[in-house]
């Protein structure tokens, strides 16, 4: 399909205010929900840590299920667009109330956060995992896609480094010394700027390479392949001990700036993901650089 260079930039800056939007949301959790909730809504650390658990479980289960969902789905929009625009608002007031306090009693508060958390969770799963499933359908271009991938991974770190630099700052300028108020409003605007960015998404990009197949797996036939599948059970526990130990790293930050160094402000010389961030940005790059000078087969 011939494309105009005006509908390529369109698709991929619409493409990219996808995983902006979400990390918006993401860094927010990964450096600022465990602070939350043991210092603002004051409840039990090892509550907290059990929660973390039984919302992850459930999350693993859910990313499954939405991605089954995804492939069975039949509409004008395609069958990864829709998520983008049904999602949008419920993925924003979900950060929302995630982020309030209610005057509640502690154990409703605890039941409250879970509640929430898994709300959470589970919308930004119906976010976050068509923006992987669209990226076939968007072009059969291998040179396109890798360049998709680069806008993408842009958006996402501007994204991240945007909450770790403004964040707390907002909270104390609009909470006013209140953090339970500071948070609800921040999360309230990042909530809505991120609903306005799928909106964007869902408007900017096309799938225009869907192919209809003959036989779609079943979801046990899926679950069956992949507990058989030894390169993807290594490689999802790659992920599990990257992420432990990043989400570990990230949301201890903030108390050993708050309780050790007395002030919760990050330096504005270093930011939380920094060391994290350039490091996939740096070798996409030369993913990039190497798949337009050799054949794919030689990179692989």
């Amino acid at each position: 399909m011939n494309r105009t260079k005006l509908f390529l930039y369109q698709q991929r800056f619409g493409y990219g205010m996808g995983d902006f939007a979400c990390n918006l949301i993401w860094q927010v959790i990964s450096l600022y929900l465990l602070y939350f909730y043991t210092d603002v809504m004051e409840l039990d650390p090892a509550a907290v840590a059990a929660m973390f658990v039984v919302c992850r479980v459930i999350d693993a289960i859910t990313d499954v299920l939405v991605g089954f969902a995804i492939d069975k789905t039949k509409s004008k929009w395609g069958k990864s667009r829709p998520w983008f625009l049904f999602g949008a608002v419920p993925f924003a007031i979900s950060a929302f109330l995630a982020f309030s306090v209610p005057n509640i009693t502690p154990n409703g508060k605890l039941i409250y956060a879970y509640a929430t958390y898994i709300f959470l969770s589970f919308m930004y799963t119906v976010v976050n995992i068509p923006l992987a499933s669209i990226l076939p359908a968007m072009t059969d271009d291998g040179n396109e896609r890798t360049v998709l991938a680069t806008w993408r991974k842009f958006f996402a770190f501007l994204g991240s480094t945007i909450v770790s630099s403004t964040a707390l700052a907002l909270v104390q300028l609009v909470g006013q010394g209140n953090e339970a108020l500071g948070f609800r409003i921040v999360m309230g605007i990042f909530g809505i700027v991120g609903c306005l960015c799928f909106f964007l998404t869902f408007a900017l990009v096309r799938e225009n390479n869907l192919q209809a197949s003959e036989k779609q797996a079943t979801l046990k036939e899926t679950t069956v392949s992949l507990a058989h599948n030894t390169p993807w059970k290594l490689f999802a526990l790659n992920i599990m001990f990257m992420w432990t130990g990043y989400f570990i790293q990230s949301s201890a930050l903030i108390y050993y700036y708050k309780y050790y160094i007395g002030n919760t402000r990050f330096p504005s010389s270093w930011k939380p993901d920094k060391t994290y961030g350039a490091y996939p940005s740096f070798q996409l790059h030369e993913y990039y650089v190497c798949y337009r000078r050799f054949p794919m087969r030689t990179i692989q």
